[in-house]
């Protein structure tokens, strides 16, 4: 009989309660998404900012080897100088 006398528990969830879970569910998931997208894009542009400064460096030092290796030339650094060879020393013009 003890039983009988404890209040009624709740045991189910009003319609209203059951929408009102789901649309914030919905809600959350919404931002959830939201922000998964927005550190996607960062992330992103993070790597084509390193890409863009590694090509810069790359060019930078393309630049830097080619005009190295005019300037060795116009002045007679080639491969025979280099491996300690007697080979003619010519200016280019």
């Amino acid at each position: 009989m003890s039983l009988l006398r404890r209040p009624p528990t709740k045991i189910l969830l009003t319609a209203e309660e059951v929408r009102h879970s789901l649309e914030q569910a919905a809600k959350e998931e919404e931002l959830r998404n939201l922000e998964n997208e927005r550190l996607r894009q960062i992330e992103e542009h993070k790597q084509k900012q390193m890409q863009a400064a590694q090509q810069q460096q790359q060019a930078a030092e393309n630049k830097k080897s080619t005009r190295t290796r005019s300037r060795d030339d116009r002045i007679g650094v080639g491969s025979s100088r280099a491996a300690g060879g007697a080979g003619a020393v010519t200016l280019k013009t």
